[in-house]
């Protein structure tokens, strides 16, 4: 089952991702350095994986490469809003939902979070 689950990390790196950026401001920054750390730290103590599993759950597999365009379009959601100058009502939804004004922490992000 270990094998499986490097195949989730895509998916995980990708909802962190998207979590840092709707935080917005310095969260971005420490997103993006969890991200490079993880990849980085994780690739030095773990270095290549040369074994050959024979994979008996395809469907799970599937579900996870196909679950990764859903991701990367929320991510691309994300990044969107963001950017964009504009307020969406769905975002304050959201916020109200969930406790939390992302509208004022998108306000709060500088130019160096974008950068």
């Amino acid at each position: 089952m270990r094998h499986y689950i490097k195949f989730l990390a895509y998916n995980i790196s990708i909802v962190l991702g998207c979590m840092s950026i709707l935080l917005g401001d310095f969260f971005i920054i420490l997103g993006f350095i969890a991200f490079v750390s993880f990849y980085t730290v994780g690739d030095a103590i773990l270095g290549n994986d040369l074994s050959k599993p024979s994979f008996n759950y395809n469907t799970l597999l599937n579900g996870l490469l196909y679950s990764s365009v859903p991701t990367t379009l929320f991510l691309f959601f994300c990044i969107f809003w963001i950017t964009t100058p504009y307020q969406w009502a769905f975002m304050g939804a959201l916020g109200e939902l969930i406790q939390y004004d992302f509208n004022e922490a998108k306000a709060n992000t500088s130019l160096a979070e974008f950068a």
